[in-house]
């Protein structure tokens, strides 16, 4: 199973439980603490809830709704990107806060940008083994137990000393660390819509994780673009959606 379809898979539940789920109260309580780790911890929960209700046992159906949700995904991140609401962003919390909340914005968008190519070239007899959900969740409860530090990404290119690069490993962490950044995006844009109150130290913290969590998701990209040797992300200064001439759109 690829990379792709890994992601897709972490990314697609935690697309569809982030809409649904970021009501004032659930972002509040995700403020109240350590927000890096209350995330993390609200993304396991996505994905053990997702395993309990045998989503990835419908890998075909999962695959199809995510292609229908592409013109919501698309209106979404238009409304959360447009020059009216980062200028409230930046009148709210900050320019600084605004800055990296663009900066991980591009990325988010160009993440997407992936998933939805790599849907092209997913065949639909797709062979899925019949224990991959058991399997998928068996690796997912190591990865919560090997967690690090609480509000540090997992690395997803730890290696033995060989340079091999285990595939499973790989596309469960990337895809966990995507679903981590889509959702603090969508949390700050939420303290945006809902006007919510936050302290200095709270501002400060949603700065650095926006900024330490982008730098670090490029960051094992390219590493891991190198050992692969082909590109899976690039941003650039002026990212937009590359579907937006899409039939589809």
């Amino acid at each position: 199973m690829s990379l792709h379809i890994m992601s897709l898979q972490q990314m697609f539940i935690g697309f569809s439980e982030t809409m649904d789920g970021l009501d004032r109260s659930t972002v509040e309580e995700i403020l109240h603490g350590n927000i890096g780790e209350n995330i993390k911890r609200k993304v396991i929960a996505y994905l053990l809830e997702a395993f309990e209700t045998q989503i990835v046992d419908n890998l075909h159906e999962t695959i199809n709704k995510f292609r229908l949700s592409r013109k919501s995904i698309i209106t979404k991140f238009r409304e959360i990107t447009n020059d009216s609401f980062l200028n409230e962003m930046e009148s709210y919390l900050g320019l600084t806060l605004m800055s990296n909340y663009t900066f991980a914005m591009k990325v988010m968008i160009e993440i997407f940008n992936m998933i939805f190519t790599a849907l092209e070239n997913i065949p639909s007899d797709l062979n899925i083994p019949n224990n991959l959900g058991m399997k998928l969740k068996l690796l997912v409860e190591k990865f919560v137990n090997d967690m690090l530090k609480p509000s540090d990404l997992p690395d997803s290119l730890e290696a033995p000393l060989d340079n091999t690069i285990n595939p499973v490993q790989v596309s469960l962490t990337m895809g966990f660390n995507h679903s981590v950044l889509m959702v603090l995006v969508f949390v700050v844009a939420h303290i945006v819509k809902f006007r919510i109150s936050l302290s200095n130290e709270q501002i400060e913290e949603l700065e650095e994780l926006l900024r330490d969590w982008t730098q670090e998701i490029l960051t094992q990209t390219e590493l891991l673009q190198r050992r692969q040797k082909k590109s899976l992300i690039k941003v650039t200064p002026r990212t937009e959606f590359s579907m937006e001439n899409d039939e589809h759109t």
